[in-house]
């Protein structure tokens, strides 16, 4: 039985911190059972987000890190889901 999703909407005023998820994404920190959140130290001095004006960095950063713990809460949650669906209890 296939998943169903919810639609995606995406605000204009998103739209900035979006296109900083999609530059960042080399940034992530992975460990055992994968991804943990972003390398934060290193992402700060990406070209990407270097190229923001200083004035408007530190909104966008912090949209990032609203992205980031739904991104990883969303992702524990499927693979719990994907767990139990193999019978591991998880």
């Amino acid at each position: 039985m296939p998943i169903e999703r919810p639609a995606f909407v995406l605000l204009p005023e998103n739209v900035p911190v979006l296109r900083l998820w999609g530059a960042v994404q080399t940034q992530w920190a992975h460990g055992p059972l994968g991804p943990t959140g972003f390398q934060w130290h290193s992402l700060r001095l990406h070209p990407d987000v270097r190229a923001i004006p200083a004035a408007d960095r530190e909104p966008l950063l912090q949209g990032l890190a609203v992205m980031e713990r739904a991104w990883l809460a969303q992702r524990h949650l499927m693979q719990a889901a994907e767990a139990r669906g193999k019978g591991l209890g998880a």
